[in-house]
């Protein structure tokens, strides 16, 4: 995992076709309808219970995966930032206006708060807000790209 800190070198090392495992994820995000479902509570052969739990859609866990492997997934401690927060409860923001290490703290929001609320990424899916952080990351990474060609 990337440390904050390290979070602005590191993206300096990624090239444009890493960049692409995660950009070649939206056509397929954007006709998506279910991203995960909840399983139905049931006992395993022993008799045990297993509680329901969020499965998620291999696009989802596409995502996660990917964005594991960029390493876009900063440690910062996500909890304490209502900001964040607020950002991703906004049906209104302009997600483009945000510079690329506050797209991938607002990542690291919907990839963490998952593990305490189940289903939370799969909600961010659906609300379009990963597909969001996405394109504009993608935006971003073009026009950066674009103005460093002689």
């Amino acid at each position: 995992m990337t440390e904050l800190i390290n979070l602005s070198t590191h993206l300096k090392t990624l090239s444009i076709s890493d960049w692409q495992k995660l950009f070649d994820m939206l056509p397929e995000m954007e006709i998506t309808k279910d991203f995960g479902k909840m399983s139905r509570m049931k006992k395993n052969d022993k008799g045990v219970l297993i509680f329901p739990s969020m499965e998620w859609a291999p696009i989802t866990s596409g995502f996660f995966r990917v964005v594991h492997e960029l390493g876009i997934v900063p440690v910062f401690d996500w909890k304490e930032w209502e900001e964040g927060r607020l950002m991703l409860d906004n049906k209104e923001l302009d997600f483009s206006s945000l510079e690329i290490i506050t797209l991938c703290k607002l990542l690291t929001i919907i990839i963490r708060a998952d593990r305490f609320v189940d289903g939370y990424l799969v909600g961010q899916l659906k609300r379009k807000n990963v597909q969001k952080i996405i394109r504009s990351i993608q935006d971003k990474i073009q026009r950066q790209s674009s103005s460093q060609k002689p």
